[in-house]
C-alpha cells in the first residue's frame, strides 16, 4: 500500500511540474511577443491599405465637393420646389433657343415634333413687341395653372423674341427636365447623408495611415525596422517632394474649370497625392526609426564634418597646451587679451564709424570672454577647494564632476578622486582588521574564561581548606586575587572590543541629565570621600534631556569616576558639572592626578594605557577610558580629554532633544 501511495503522489509531481513547465512556456511566448513584436503585415496588406487610403480618400473628398456644390444651390435651405424650379430655369433657354430658331425659319413641324416627345405642355414664341403669338402649342391656360411657368427672352438677326415656356406637371417624358428632376430628388434625400459618409470615410482613412506608419520599415515575421532605398536620398531633397505636389495642386486648381472634367483631373491629382503624402510619411517614419533622419540629411553631413574638424583642432590644441606649463599658458591668454584690447583701440580711433563700432565691439567681447574665463576658473577652483576641504575633513567623494573642467582642473580633481578612492579602501582594509582583531580577541577571551572560572572556584576551596600550613592558604588567596583580576581583564577586554566594532547593543531614549548625574552622585560619593576626594557637583538639578541608554551612561560614568577614586590625589576636590548651551548638553568631571601625568590625551585613549608608565603594577587594566570613549561614541556624543599638568579633565557632549 505504501509502495501504490508514493507512486500516485510520484506521477501526480510529475503532471504538475509539466503543466508549470507549460505555463511557463506560454508565458516565457507571450512575453516575448510583447516584447518583440513581430510584424504580421506583409507588402500585399500595405498595398491593400494604400487602395483603401486612395479610395475613402476620393470618397470624402467627393462629400466635401458634394456639399459645397448643395450648399451653393442652397439645398439646405430651400425646398424641393424652388430647387426644382431654379434647376428648370437652366434647361429652359435651350429650348426657347430652338423654338424660336425654328419659328424664324419657319419650320414650325419640327417646333412642333419636339414640343411632342418633350416634357413641355405648352410653347408660345411671339415678338417682343408684339401681343399676338406667331406659334402656339398646347393650351394657353396652362401658362396661368402650370407648377413649372418661363418667359423667356431672346432674338435672331438682332430682332427680339419672347418665348413662353410651361411644363407638365408628372414629367412623364424622360428628357432633360425628368433627368432634372431625378438628379434634385436624389441630391435633396442625400444631402445630409453625405457628411457622416465623409467622416466615416476619414476615419477610415486615419486608421489606414496609422495602421501603414506603424509597421512602416517593417517587413513580414521581422522586429527590427529595414531601411527604405530612399533611405540613402538626403532629406533636404525629399523635402522638395511635398512642396512640389502642394504648388501642383493649387496649379491645377487655380487652372481647371469647373466641370466634369475638370473636377474628374483635380480629384485624380488629389488622390495621387494623398498616396504620394502616405508614402512620404512612411518613409520619414522609417528614417526615424533606422536612424537615417539626421544621418541621411545634407545638413547632418556637413555637422559631421565641421565635428571632426573641430574635434581634430581640440585635439591638437589640447595636445599641445598639455605641454605647456600653466604660467605660460595664463602669460599667453594675457598676450592674446591685451592684443585684442589693442585691437579694439585701434579701430576705436579710425575716422570710420564702422571701424569704431567693430573697435567697440571688439572691446566688450574680449573684457566678457576674459571676466567669463576667469570668473569660470575662479568657480571651478573653489569647488575643488570645498571638495579638498571635505576630504581633509574625512568626507570621502565617490565621484567629482570634472567633465566641464579646464585640463589642470581635471587632472587635480582626478587626484582628489585617487586619493578618496586610496583612503576609503584603508580604511575598509582597517575596519576589518578591526574586526577581526575584535573576533579574534572575544574567541580567545571565552576560549580563557572557562578554566579561568574553574581556577577561582578551586583558589576558593582551597582556602576554605584547613590546613596547618598557613602558607598554602596565603597562595591561595594570592591566587584567587589574580585570578579575579584577571576575569575582569577579560570582561573589558571583550567589552572594548565589542564598542571598538560597534558589536554592543545600545537602545538610546529620552534621559534627564539631572537623574544620571544623581545616580552617579549617589553610587560614588562615599567612594569617593574613602578616596580622600571631595566631590563638588554644579547643575545636578539641570532640566535638559538627552538621548542616551541608561545601562551605558552608568557604565560611562563608573568608569571615570572608577579612575578618579584610583589616580586622585587625596585632599583634593572632584568637580561634577553639567551644563547646557547651543543646543548642546555638557558634562565635565576634574580632578588632581595623584602623579605627573607623561601621556598625551590621545595616548591616554588607547587601550591598556594607564595615567603613568611608572605605574606597572597599579590596579586597573587601562581599558576604562577606550570603554568610555566608545560607548559616548555610540550614543551619538563625543568624549574629549584634556590635560594641564596634574589636572585631569574629561567633557562628554551630547545634541539636547526637546
Amino acid at each position: 500500500m505504501e509502495k501504490t501511495d508514493n507512486t500516485e503522489n510520484t506521477e501526480k509531481m510529475k503532471k504538475t511540474e509539466e503543466q508549470m513547465n507549460r505555463t511557463s512556456e506560454a508565458g516565457g511566448t507571450s512575453a516575448g511577443r510583447k516584447e518583440k513584436r513581430v510584424c504580421r503585415a506583409g507588402i500585399l496588406t500595405k498595398t491593400w491599405a494604400l487602395i483603401g487610403i486612395a479610395a475613402f480618400s476620393l470618397v470624402a473628398a467627393l462629400c466635401v465637393l458634394l456639399a459645397a456644390y448643395l450648399w451653393d444651390r442652397e439645398y439646405y435651405d430651400k425646398t424641393p420646389y424652388q430647387i426644382l424650379s431654379e434647376e428648370f430655369s437652366y434647361e429652359v433657354p435651350v429650348d426657347a433657343d430652338f423654338l424660336i430658331d425654328s419659328i424664324v425659319s419657319g419650320n414650325a413641324t419640327q417646333a412642333q415634333r419636339y414640343c411632342q416627345g418633350s416634357n413641355i405642355s405648352y410653347a408660345g414664341v411671339r415678338k417682343f413687341y408684339g401681343m399676338t403669338y406667331l406659334w402656339e402649342y398646347g393650351l394657353s391656360t396652362v401658362m396661368q395653372s402650370g407648377n413649372y411657368v418661363y418667359h423667356y427672352e431672346g432674338s435672331v438677326n438682332n430682332i427680339p423674341y419672347v418665348c413662353n415656356i410651361a411644363l407638365k406637371d408628372d414629367l412623364p417624358e424622360q428628357d432633360r427636365y425628368r433627368a432634372a428632376l431625378d438628379r434634385c430628388s436624389f441630391l435633396y434625400r442625400i444631402r445630409f447623408l453625405i457628411f457622416p459618409v465623409a467622416m466615416v470615410s476619414l476615419l477610415i482613412c486615419l486608421f489606414l495611415f496609422l495602421f501603414l506608419m506603424r509597421y512602416a520599415g517593417y517587413e513580414k515575421g521581422s522586429d527590427e525596422p529595414a531601411p527604405w532605398f530612399t533611405s540613402r536620398i538626403p532629406y533636404e531633397i525629399i523635402l522638395l517632394l511635398p512642396a512640389g505636389g502642394i504648388f501642383l495642386l493649387i496649379y491645377v486648381l487655380e487652372s481647371v474649370d469647373y466641370n466634369p472634367e475638370g473636377i474628374l483631373i483635380a480629384l485624380t491629382l488629389l488622390v495621387i497625392l494623398t498616396v504620394g503624402a502616405t508614402l512620404w510619411l512612411m518613409g520619414t517614419a522609417v528614417r526615424i526609426r533606422t536612424g537615417h533622419l539626421w544621418n541621411g540629411s545634407l545638413l547632418g553631413y556637413l555637422v559631421r564634418g565641421c565635428r571632426k574638424v573641430f574635434e581634430v583642432i581640440r585635439k591638437a590644441a589640447s595636445a599641445i597646451l598639455e605641454k605647456i606649463p600653466l604660467i605660460w599658458k595664463v602669460l599667453l591668454g594675457l598676450l592674446i587679451t591685451g592684443i585684442l584690447l589693442g585691437l579694439s583701440m585701434e579701430l576705436v580711433d579710425s575716422y570710420s564709424r564702422r571701424g569704431a563700432a567693430a573697435g567697440w565691439g571688439l572691446f566688450w567681447l574680449t573684457l566678457a570672454l576674459a571676466f567669463g574665463a576667469v570668473l569660470y576658473a575662479v568657480i571651478w577652483y573653489h569647488n575643488l577647494a570645498q571638495q579638498t576641504a571635505r576630504l581633509a575633513a574625512g568626507e570621502l567623494p565617490k565621484r567629482i564632476e570634472s567633465r566641464y573642467l579646464l585640463p589642470v582642473f581635471r587632472r587635480h580633481a582626478r587626484d582628489l578622486e585617487t586619493i578618496a578612492g586610496g583612503i576609503r579602501i584603508s580604511d575598509e582594509k582597517r575596519l576589518a582588521s578591526e574586526r577581526t582583531h575584535a573576533a579574534l580577541i572575544t574567541n580567545v577571551s571565552h576560549d580563557i574564561k572557562t578554566p579561568l572560572t574553574s581556577i577561582i572556584n578551586y583558589a576558593d576551596l582551597i582556602e576554605k581548606e584547613e590546613c596547618e600550613n598557613e602558607k598554602i592558604r596565603e597562595y591561595a588567596q594570592v591566587l584567587g586575587r589574580q585570578s579575579t583580576r584577571l576575569k575582569h581583564l577579560l570582561e573589558d577586554l571583550i567589552e572594548v572590543s565589542k564598542a571598538q566594532s560597534g558589536a554592543i547593543e545600545v537602545h538610546p531614549e529620552p534621559c534627564e541629565v539631572s537623574t544620571l548625574v544623581g545616580q552617579a552622585v549617589g553610587e560614588y560619593e562615599d567612594k569617593l570621600k574613602g578616596s580622600g576626594l571631595e566631590l563638588v557637583v554644579k547643575g545636578a538639578d539641570l532640566p535638559c534631556r538627552i538621548l542616551a541608554d541608561p545601562a551605558r551612561m552608568w557604565r560611562v560614568f563608573d568608569n571615570l569616576l572608577g579612575n578618579i577614586c584610583k589616580y586622585a590625589q587625596s585632599g583634593t576636590r572632584v568637580y561634577f558639572t553639567a551644563e547646557e548651551g547651543s543646543g548642546h548638553c555638557r558634562i565635565t568631571l576634574k580632578n588632581t592626578s595623584a602623579k605627573e601625568l607623561d601621556l598625551s590625551p590621545e595616548e591616554l585613549m588607547e587601550r591598556f594605557v594607564r595615567g603613568d608608565r611608572s605605574r606597572e603594577g597599579a590596579e586597573g587594566n587601562g581599558l576604562g577610558l577606550s570603554i568610555a570613549a566608545n560607548l559616548v561614541r555610540l550614543q551619538g556624543g563625543t568624549l574629549d580629554l584634556s590635560i594641564d599638568g596634574d589636572l585631569f579633565k574629561v567633557t562628554l557632549d551630547f545634541p539636547v532633544i526637546p
